[in-house]
């Protein structure tokens, strides 16, 4: 709001208008759309949860080559929500960010699902908007947020997807390859990169429509590194 003598005071911005303040918007629900301009075309060498990034940053480790994700509990990366301005110049130091995964229920009200896909959408908008290489992060609810979307999201790029935290039972697999299924058909990926304990079998049927790169998740990649000594 423009502040003079006449006119009322700004209103301070609490909400974070900022974050996708001149981004191009989605039909129905005016989610930030993510430019290709913006978007990584091709595969990280290698991904970390952004609490653990934070820690090895903070210690001067090397992230040039790491891309870093938010596939981990919503409480470890709750700080970048609240003042995404103060992690700029660090992320900087990475390879580029995973699009953002707040948790999104199919027993959410329909409000806050769109609320929380609207959140994703302009935090990864703002970070890319800073120069930092994004890859949108396929998250959205129930099958009434699916359309406006999948309109945020460009065709023929790269993309990521995670399964950390969320496929427990065999009727989570399936939804989730569901939405896979309806991801690719929609968006037809250049890049597929998959971020979790899935096993690469499942993904054969979509091996001849897109480029796919499965990635461990840190937990047992470390678990890995440990027993073997490193």
């Amino acid at each position: 709001m423009f502040n003079n003598k006449k006119g009322p005071k700004p209103v301070e911005d609490v909400f974070g208008a900022y974050l996708a303040s001149d981004a191009d918007l989605t039909p129905t629900n005016h989610y930030p759309i993510i430019p290709q301009k913006f978007i990584y075309q091709g595969f990280p060498k290698k991904i970390l949860p952004l609490d653990k990034a934070i820690q090895a940053l903070q210690s001067k480790e090397d992230l040039s080559d790491t891309f870093i994700c938010t596939y981990e509990k919503d409480k470890l990366f709750n700080r970048i929500r609240r003042y995404p301005k103060n992690y700029v110049k660090m992320l900087r130091n990475a390879a580029g960010i995973i699009g953002f995964d707040i948790s999104i229920h199919s027993d959410m009200p329909l409000w806050k699902q769109k609320a929380f896909i609207g959140e994703n959408l302009e935090l990864t908008y703002f970070f890319g908007q800073q120069g930092i290489p994004v890859i949108p992060n396929i998250r959205y609810g129930t099958d009434e947020t699916i359309d406006d979307f999948f309109n945020a999201i460009p065709l023929h790029s790269t993309i990521a997807i995670g399964t950390y935290g969320f496929i427990k039972f065999k009727y989570q697999k399936a939804e989730w390859l569901d939405c896979l299924e309806k991801t690719i058909q929609k968006l037809k990926p250049e890049r597929l990169v998959v971020y979790g304990s899935l096993k690469g079998k499942l993904f054969s049927k979509f091996s001849e429509l897109t480029q796919i790169q499965i990635y461990n998740a840190w937990f047992a990649q470390d678990r890995e590194e440990r027993k073997n000594g490193n």
